[in-house]
């Protein structure tokens, strides 16, 4: 669907690849839903603002955004985030 082959993609999710043209990240950045300035910020073609530093996106957060997720599925989400925080508040006991 991104145009792009399956071997390249596969270079990049192994880190064979390292930093993958402008024209590559647009089409990742429209099929998977995550803003294409973050990806060329990733990537090293740009430098975050002082705004995006702020609100730093992971590389987890992203996947959820640009998941179509259930409104039971953001539950189960948002419960499991709330336990590891605990875990870790609680020193994991």
């Amino acid at each position: 669907m991104t145009e792009v082959s399956n071997a390249y993609l596969s270079q990049l999710e192994n880190g064979k690849t390292e930093q993958p043209s402008p024209r590559v990240l647009h089409k990742l950045a429209e099929y998977y839903g995550i803003p294409y300035n973050r990806l060329m910020e990733v990537a090293g073609y740009l430098q975050p603002s002082e705004n995006a530093r702020a609100n730093k996106v992971g590389s987890l957060q992203a996947a959820l955004m640009s998941d179509d997720l259930t409104d039971e599925e953001e539950k189960t989400v948002a419960h499991f985030i709330e336990f590891l925080r605990t875990q870790r508040a609680t020193g994991g006991s």
